[in-house]
């Protein structure tokens, strides 16, 4: 009775429940369903996940729940829940599901698939790239293989036939396009997951005449998304393509009815055909259009103190389009504007157009370039005349819904934390059949983020300044230059989805342009101009030092010529990006070339002559920059037209076998391998007196051995020609003075037979051993050289690491600890086989714990490692290490050990 009466008078406390009960109650019940979700996806695999990861299976807990151990713990550990996602791949390509800490899986199931991410690393993704790179005689082919290869996965043969797809509607190849994505609508579960691959199907369907198929197709979506606005107007754009069959008024009807569904879902006015071409025999167009009133819940934006709205609308030479841009204009709900039109000196009507405008309405101001600078020079006269509180841009030959003005200050005026706002756009033809392929931006759907329609508060215009006075992308660089200025949260985007304005497109748009082209967004022109800004974007430390004045007298960064207008003296072309930055990611290493970093005065020359002798001199490329060594081939490619992806081609078509030169290791780390990498180096003494006398005897060097080594530029040569590359990642690395040794194993390594030449002896050079050197310069080149000193004793320990290998029969690893924190070690370890390398891990001289080495290192993946780069490995520790642990890493069964560190606990913060 006692103990019935204990537990009966603990109910009401039981029932008592706390706040933090709560909490905790509701987060476990989120697990579980977030748990159940993993579990039942087709990208978990509990028996996978337990048979790979036995620390899991041995816990009776995790063992019966290994979806809630994945979801808690191992997705970001980078552990793989099954073959057909790779956690620790997905965290690096996408930082931003990393940086929230969120399970990269679980991101995947409810956000990624359908934002068109990768649940892992594809050979087909990254034939995408090397496709809009410019290889398209390799990659194109390899694609089209990936398609038909026996045994390959949905996912690559999914991802093959979007990127194929986008490549022929780009061309224009319609039959292409319905041809290779029919592949992709076959299979269950594609990837990517989102509408754009399905609507370039079916838009391909209506192109190639299979009007039934483009109907069965789109009404299957249509019941799953009824108000979608892309397939809204692809059903508009079906409906034009079936017009024969119909009465073209009815035509009329029936499209504007499925144009207008996302607006009437979203209370807003319909389009409707003008009252002016009511009875226009071409039936719907861009220019016939305006929207009906409707009664609406919607507050009307008040005319008394409504604050004032800027349009800048730069034109030239659009007399024919310009009248529609400019009702639109008029057509706005926002009570406030003025709309300034800026004629950038055309040769036709524009002017007197606007003029006419600017009488009829007050709202309107015409000024005029003194000659042709380009839009962006045109916007900028208008931004210096802009009186609004808020300024906005519109473009010549576009259509903007009432609404948009409105509905963006609107969303200004409710959020002061935010600067700007952006609406979404269409593009169309002037017949509005919608959509195009030409841009990336148009890749996640039709309907996107139109940066053009940005609209600013005042206060930005007073410290970021004017727009770049460049022909394409200065839109774009303003929108990242207010990001990094206040933050990614500082501009949203009102009515996402919904298209507030049409923009009109045509064949001879700068999008379809050659010299402007899509291929240059990923290598070309676009590329080096995004990358450029970006770079000035990061250095900024206050939104201040982004200030771009309207004419600078010196570029914030380079733009290549062809980008800036005639005349302007501020526009340096842009030099030259290092290669391994031109083509990142993007080609596969050449299988059979090697890169010899010929650092000066380090028996590199020998060596040079030896690879001469041993290949032919027709199998050499030589690269020392504007010296009258470098071969005609890299000179005209790589300095005279800087065409990488044409200098590959050449290689690969000349049968090249090495490259070599003074230059940095990672000028070709796209083309050749990390593994198929090497050089010599040699004691900074030795190198820095032998590279001063070689400077007195072949330039005429006249100053003192003192004021050599003083300069910055002779000091550290050997390390700054091999930094940014891992030592330990390097295909080979000899010592000068031990080079016969050195050069059988690089020969055994490469399985080569470069010879043993001694060169360069004259009687010049030997009066260099005759002078006694001054105890106190070979201080300072010591001194001065440090990194150097530090690089030749690393060396000299990989080389002995060698000579251990060969000598146990065992392969030399590539490895090393990269990171040590207080529960995970992480590294790399690799050979030139493509098995993975276990490795051990010691703590203390205990051993702990033992990993294979298959992860992915992202970095190294670009310099060409095994494996695509998966050769890294990461030890997840349950007790925090201690101060002073030594930790060591040893690959195993070889013992070879690949670093050894003691660790000491950060300072914490007072």
């Amino acid at each position: 009775m006692q103990g019935s009466r204990a537990k009966t008078s603990s109910l009401p406390q039981r029932l008592t429940l706390t706040p933090r009960w709560w909490r905790r109650a509701r987060k476990r019940a989120k697990s579980r369903r977030d748990a159940a979700l993993l579990a039942l996806s087709p990208y978990f695999d509990a028996a996978y996940y337990l048979a790979r990861y036995s620390d899991v299976a041995r816990h009776p807990q995790w063992a019966k729940h290994p979806a809630l151990h994945y979801l808690l713990y191992g997705g970001l550990e980078g552990r793989r829940p099954s073959e057909s996602f790779d956690s620790a791949w997905y965290l690096t390509r996408y930082p931003d599901v990393k940086a929230a800490g969120m399970n990269p899986l679980l991101h995947f199931l409810r956000h990624g698939y359908g934002e068109a991410r990768l649940p892992q690393a594809l050979k087909s993704a990254l034939l995408n790239d090397q496709l809009w790179a410019g290889a398209e005689a390799t990659a194109l082919p390899a694609l089209e293989k990936q398609l038909e290869t026996p045994g390959i996965s949905d996912q690559e043969i999914a991802c093959a036939a979007w990127s194929l797809g986008r490549w022929y509607a780009w061309r224009g190849d319609w039959h292409a396009v319905a041809r290779v994505l029919r592949r992709y609508r076959a299979l269950a579960q594609p990837v990517p997951g989102h509408l754009a691959p399905r609507l370039l199907d079916i838009d391909a369907e209506i192109r190639t005449g299979a009007l039934e198929t483009a109907q069965c197709l789109l009404d299957d979506l249509l019941q799953q998304h009824p108000n979608h606005p892309d397939l809204c107007l692809l059903q508009s754009n079906l409906m034009l393509a079936q017009e024969p069959q119909n009465e073209a008024a009815s035509t009329t009807q029936q499209r504007l009815a499925w144009i207008n569904r996302p607006y009437l879902a979203r209370d807003l006015e319909p389009v409707r055909v003008s009252s002016d071409h009511t009875q226009a025999p071409e039936g719907l167009t861009l220019d016939g259009i305006d929207c009906a009133p409707i009664a609406t819940n919607r507050q009307q934006p008040l005319k008394l103190a409504a604050p004032l709205v800027s349009v800048i609308v730069p034109v030239w030479n659009a007399a024919n389009t310009l009248a529609t841009a400019l009702e639109s204009l008029a057509r706005q709900t926002w009570p406030a504007l003025e709309i300034i039109v800026v004629d950038d000196h055309s040769s036709d009507d524009t002017a007197a157009l606007a003029e006419a405008f600017a009488i009829r309405d007050s709202r309107f101001r015409l000024l005029r370039q003194t000659s042709n600078q380009g839009s962006y020079a045109a916007r900028n006269l208008g931004l210096s005349a802009a009186r609004g509180a808020f300024i906005t841009t519109h473009d010549s030959d576009d259509w903007s819904h009432p609404r948009k003005i409105e509905s963006q200050v609107t969303a200004l005026l409710d959020s002061p934390d935010l600067v700007a706002t952006v609406s979404h756009w269409v593009r169309t033809t002037t017949d509005m059949r919608f959509g195009q392929w030409s841009t990336p931006s148009g890749w996640m759907g039709w309907v996107h983020r139109n940066v053009s329609s940005l609209l600013f508060r005042r206060t930005v215009f007073e410290e970021l300044g004017f727009w770049d006075r460049v022909t394409v992308n200065a839109d774009t660089e303003y929108y990242y230059r207010i990001i990094h200025a206040y933050g990614a949260d500082s501009i949203r985007e009102v009515y996402p989805g919904l298209p507030l304005s049409f923009a009109r497109h045509a064949p001879n748009s700068l999008t379809q342009r050659a010299e402007t082209n899509l291929k240059s967004v990923f290598s070309g022109m676009h590329k080096d101009y995004q990358e450029a800004a970006r770079l000035w974007h990061e250095q900024a430390r206050r939104p201040s030092d982004l200030y771009l004045p309207a004419h600078p007298g010196q570029r914030p960064f380079p733009a290549q010529g062809k980008m800036c207008p005639n005349g302007d003296p501020t526009a340096p072309h842009i030099p030259p990006l290092p290669l391994a930055r031109r083509a990142e990611d993007i080609l596969s290493p050449l299988p059979h070339t090697l890169l010899f970093v010929h650092i000066p005065k380090t028996a590199g020359t020998s060596f040079r002559k030896a690879a001469v002798e041993y290949f032919g001199k027709e199998a050499i490329q030589c690269d020392y920059g504007l010296d009258t060594d470098t071969t005609p081939l890299i000179r005209t490619w790589s300095y005279d037209q800087e065409d990488f992806f044409q200098l590959a081609s050449q290689f690969e078509q000349t049968g090249c076998r090495l490259i070599c030169g003074h230059v940095p290791i990672g000028r070709y780390a796209p083309l050749v391998s990390i593994l198929n990498t090497l050089s010599f180096v040699r004691h900074p003494v030795d190198q820095v007196i032998s590279h001063f006398e070689h400077h007195r005897r072949r330039f005429g060097y006249k100053d003192t051995l003192e004021a050599f080594v003083a300069h910055p530029g002779n000091q550290n040569r050997q390390s700054r020609l091999l930094a940014g590359v891992p030592l330990e990642a390097i295909g080979f690395i000899g010592l000068t003075d031990r080079y016969e040794e050195s050069l059988a194993l690089l020969n055994q390594t490469f399985e080569t037979g470069f010879s043993v030449l001694t060169l360069n002896i004259n009687p010049r050079k030997a009066e260099v051993a005759n002078y006694r050197l001054d105890p106190e310069i070979e201080r300072r080149i010591l001194e001065t050289n440090r990194s150097d000193s530090v690089l030749v004793e690393r060396i000299a320990s990989l080389l002995k690491a060698r000579l251990t290998a060969q000598a146990s029969g065992h392969a030399f690893v590539h490895g090393a600890i990269q990171a040590v924190k207080a529960k995970t070690i992480s590294g790399f370890a690799f050979t030139r086989q493509r098995t993975p390398v276990m490795v051990r891990l010691d703590i203390n001289e205990v051993p702990v714990a033992t990993v294979s080495a298959t992860t992915q290192r992202p970095g190294l993946r670009n310099l060409g490692a095994p494996r695509q780069g998966c050769v890294g490995f990461d030890f997840h520790l349950d007790t925090p290490l201690a101060p002073n642990d030594c930790i060591q890493c040893v690959a195993v069964p070889s013992g070879q050990c690949l670093g050894t560190q003691v660790w000491q606990a950060p300072a914490s913060k007072p």
